[in-house]
């Protein structure tokens, strides 16, 4: 698999730097005192004298030099993929679902509206975990350049949103016009990011009326 070719490269450029003793008779090698396969079985322990290093470090050249391609541009162009995997319609629409009635942010504002500093305090954190760091942090990395950008700094402005709702529920700093006034500089940041984005479609269409 991907993780013994993995392996094996490692091994290769293990002996190009000079660190490895010699190759183990089936397709194994030796690097420092442990021996692997090619399949990631442990082996016992091959001793290889330093006459033999050199021998043994053209030996993995000749035999395991081909794979080091083959196990590292597949890993980069399955990173690539994953990357460009991100659609920002996809990713937008979770955000603008976090507003809907029973989005996450919705459910804040419930709370700030009732007043139920006890949930507030808990909600806040569960909203900075759920929805900023990963429902916005996807969004964000859909777009490109400058809307990339703009998107990750409004991220970071979110966290700072959050923590004002959190400080007005608070029993030293409770404040309901603070809860109101953090509430709103909140979903202006949301929409801010939403603008940034696709614009909404028929079937994921933001409800983020007031």
């Amino acid at each position: 698999g991907m993780r013994s070719v993995g392996v094996v490269a490692a091994a290769v450029l293990a002996c190009l730097a000079g660190r490895c003793g010699g190759l183990v008779p089936g397709g194994a090698w030796h690097v420092g005192r442990a021996t692997y396969s090619v399949r990631g079985e442990a082996l016992a322990a091959y001793p290889v004298s330093s006459s033999s290093s050199d021998c043994g470090r053209r030996d993995v050249l000749v035999r395991w030099a081909p794979l080091v391609p083959v196990a590292v541009a597949p890993g980069l162009a399955w990173a690539a993929e994953e990357e460009a995997a991100i659609d920002p319609e996809s990713a937008f629409l979770q955000v603008r679902q976090a507003l809907a009635e029973d989005g996450a942010v919705s459910r804040l504002e419930a709370m700030v509206s009732a007043r139920d500093w006890e949930a507030i305090l808990a909600y806040t954190k569960e909203v900075d975990l759920s929805f900023r760091k990963v429902t916005v942090k996807k969004a964000a990395e859909s777009l490109d350049n400058a809307g990339k950008d703009k998107a990750m700094e409004i991220r970071s402005k979110l966290t700072f949103d959050l923590i004002a709702v959190n400080k007005a529920a608070r029993p030293k700093y409770r404040s309901g016009p603070g809860l109101d006034a953090g509430m709103k500089v909140l979903r202006d940041d949301i929409d801010e990011l939403l603008s940034l984005g696709p614009p909404a479609t028929a079937t994921g269409s933001s409800s983020s009326s007031r």
